[in-house]
C-alpha cells in the first residue's frame, strides 16, 4: 500500500520552494530502509516537476532545474 498525506511544511529542492503537495509513504519493508537511510519521512514524488527538467551531474555531485522556454 501507498499513502498520501498533504505537506505539513514547505518543501524545497534546493533554494528552489515548491508548491504545496503530497507526500507519499509506504510501509514497504524495502522502503522503510531506503527512508531510514536517507533520514526522509516519505517522497514527494515528479509531480512537482512535470513541466521542468531535472539535471544530475552524477561527476560533480550538483543537480539543477531546467525550465524549457515555449
Amino acid at each position: 500500500m501507498v499513502y498520501a498525506a498533504p505537506a505539513s511544511q514547505d518543501m524545497f529542492l534546493g533554494n528552489r520552494k515548491l508548491d504545496k503537495g503530497n507526500i507519499w509513504y509506504s510501509d514497504f519493508k524495502p522502503w522503510l530502509d531506503i527512508y531510514r537511510e536517507a533520514a526522509v519521512n516519505g517522497l514527494a514524488g515528479n509531480a512537482f516537476f512535470l513541466q521542468d527538467v531535472i539535471v544530475i551531474d552524477f561527476k560533480q555531485h550538483r543537480f539543477g532545474i531546467a525550465t524549457p522556454t515555449k
